[in-house]
């Protein structure tokens, strides 16, 4: 596919609800092409609501050293592009994936916790930067190669729907 921004919509065709899964690999390597390409970004929204009604997005840093990402749990912001009912303070757990499971290594609540390295890391990635009374939630953290969740869920037990966002940080 040529460089650009690219939407995956996935869509029930008889109407109901459920879980969805989907998935983006790089060939090129397999297929014996450099393409020089690499995924900067991906996200993607869902709902939250209590118990174990999280949304979960996985990811996997490649190569054979770490990568600095900025991950984000957005809530109030997704209002300012017409979304209705978002999640007012959402809270994101990072896991990585091992042999004995998975192993929580960060959370964060409120961006704020960090808000300088947020601010920073949302600039050099083309991320748009959080409003300042914001509860949404970002972390910055270097990770090896390896699988990973973020996991997105209520911090007050309430209802809505969340943006989790992964990006490459220069």
């Amino acid at each position: 596919m040529p460089s650009g921004i690219y939407t995956a919509v996935v869509e029930n065709v008889v109407g109901g609800e459920g879980t969805a899964l989907v998935e983006i690999f790089d060939v090129s390597e397999a297929e014996g092409e450099d393409s020089g390409a690499s995924l900067v970004n991906i996200s993607m929204r869902g709902e939250v609501s209590t118990g174990d009604d999280v949304t979960i997005a996985g990811f996997v840093v490649m190569g054979d050293s770490p990568k600095r990402l900025l991950v984000r749990a957005m809530g109030s912001e997704l209002q300012e592009y017409g979304v209705t009912g978002a999640l007012d303070d959402p809270r994101l757990s990072i896991y990585q994936a091992t042999d004995d499971g998975p192993v929580l290594i960060e959370e964060n609540n409120d961006w704020q916790e960090e808000a300088e390295i947020a601010r920073e890391a949302s600039l050099s990635s083309g991320a748009f930067a959080f409003d300042e009374t914001s509860k949404s939630a970002a972390k910055v953290i270097w990770l090896d190669p390896g699988l990973y969740t973020a996991v997105a869920q209520s911090a007050t037990g309430s209802s809505g729907v969340v943006l989790v966002e992964v990006y490459e940080v220069d």
